[in-house]
């Protein structure tokens, strides 16, 4: 367990205008609370037991309100900077002060996350950092992860960018650190993503990734500080946390989300239906997860490899997100049961029990995700999808888009049959589930 936590908490909040002329960013009010004490119970609550808040503008109002942390029950330590240091050089703060892996929060963060995941991820990789990840729908002013199939991460991306990379995971600004990186700060005043997590990389240190479809988000802006205020109200911050039951909408690729194409195993051959992202975008804004659970025999075939999957679903990811919709998750299954052909690839010619109409892939996601199965829906465009959903306990879609039921599998009835993915949308949302 990690029981130890920093906060950058600097920050002038220049984009934020007169409301942070008397009192700094993390102090703003957020449903009658400062932003600072929201992340503290949370963290709190996910067994952090000593606090470290680095701050420098106004850093006597945080000192005043927040004191020692007795008040909230917990070791608060307040370091103030020398001067405008970075995201980076602020990390000095902590030197002599951590000694094991902690947390770093930053304090502009809306945020509600089962914490016990991230600490695992990042000691199972055992990496000097492991940043928070996840879709974004603001990509081309975010900065931007590009994440292996195997969790590493392979590059950082920063912002601005004039075309969208083939990825679309954006920082959380939200880290599980080891002191060891503390050790790569350079003289003078600098940035974590600019000038410290590169060096790392550079000297093939372990960096991963957390993918989660958890609520994290700033409020560094007036638009976006009532939106995250209006989410905080609604419980919708809170309902996100994976230590909460989540229900999710899982999705076929080939037919229902981008056009059929025979053996797809080339990037330049995914095509997004015109509806696809739309009707992403709906089911984001809904109480649903979107997860994606695809056959992709092509492997197995030796057409492409993992890796080759995970990047054409990194692309998928890039074109689904320059309009606005993203997957919270994404499975697939390279196993094909039937063996025997010239050019195969044996190591995955085995029958095994991801492969829909197997319920692998679902379970898994559940594992991941805290998915109650039982609340979710399975939308494809074949009747092995179908099955695969009553398999595992699903309500339904069968849309006509791609083979529209007439792969003729099995005699598996849908629940709803949709014409296509916004229609099925349409049926979920009057569920009201």
């Amino acid at each position: 367990m990690i029981t130890t936590a920093a906060i950058l908490a600097g920050g002038m909040g220049t984009r934020l205008g007169s409301l942070t002329e008397s009192r700094p960013k993390p102090m703003l009010e957020i449903c009658g609370k400062p932003l600072l004490e929201h992340q503290i119970e949370v963290l709190k609550r996910h067994g952090v037991r000593k606090v470290v808040i680095l701050s420098r503008h106004q850093a006597h109002v945080i000192q005043e309100h927040l004191g020692d942390g007795s008040r909230m029950g917990i070791e608060i330590l307040h370091v103030v900077e020398d001067g405008a240091q970075g995201t980076g050089g602020a990390l000095r703060g902590l030197q002599g002060v951590v000694s094991e892996n902690f947390f770093l929060v930053f304090g502009d963060v809306v945020f509600d996350m089962d914490m016990s995941r991230l600490a695992a991820r990042h000691e199972k990789h055992e990496a000097i950092a492991t940043l928070a990840v996840h879709p974004t729908d603001h990509p081309l002013d975010s900065d931007l992860v590009d994440v292996g199939r195997t969790d590493q991460v392979r590059q950082l991306l920063l912002k601005p960018h004039r075309h969208q990379p083939d990825c679309n995971l954006g920082n959380a600004g939200l880290y599980c650190l080891s002191p060891l990186v503390l050790d790569f700060i350079p003289h003078g005043p600098c940035d974590l993503m600019k000038d410290i997590l590169p060096v790392v990389l550079k000297a093939k240190q372990p960096v991963a990734a957390y993918r989660t479809p958890e609520y994290i988000r700033d409020m560094g802006t007036p638009n976006r500080l009532d939106r995250v205020s209006e989410d905080m109200a609604s419980g919708r911050v809170s309902a996100r946390s994976l230590d909460r039951p989540q229900s999710a909408v899982f999705l076929d690729r080939d037919g229902t989300l981008i056009e059929l194409v025979n053996q797809l195993n080339r990037m330049e051959d995914i095509r997004p239906f015109p509806f696809s992202a739309g009707a992403l975008e709906r089911l984001n804004r809904s109480n649903h997860l979107s997860v994606l659970v695809t056959n992709q025999p092509v492997v197995a075939r030796n057409l492409c490899s993992l890796e080759d999957v995970h990047d054409m679903h990194n692309h998928l990811e890039a074109l689904l997100g320059k309009d606005r919709g993203w997957l919270d998750a994404l499975y697939f299954c390279p196993h094909h049961p039937d063996s025997g052909y010239p050019e195969e690839n044996p190591e995955f010619k085995i029958a095994c029990a991801c492969r829909k109409p197997g319920t692998g892939m679902f379970e898994q996601a559940a594992r991941d995700l805290n998915i109650d199965l039982a609340a979710s829906w399975m939308v494809g465009d074949t009747t092995v999808d179908i099955q695969a959903g009553l398999n595992a306990g699903l309500k339904t879609i069968l849309v006509r888009t791609g083979q529209g039921g007439r792969d003729r599998k099995f005699d598996a009835m849908p629940d709803y049959v949709a014409e296509d993915l916004p229609r099925a949308v349409d049926i979920i949302m009057e569920a009201g589930q």
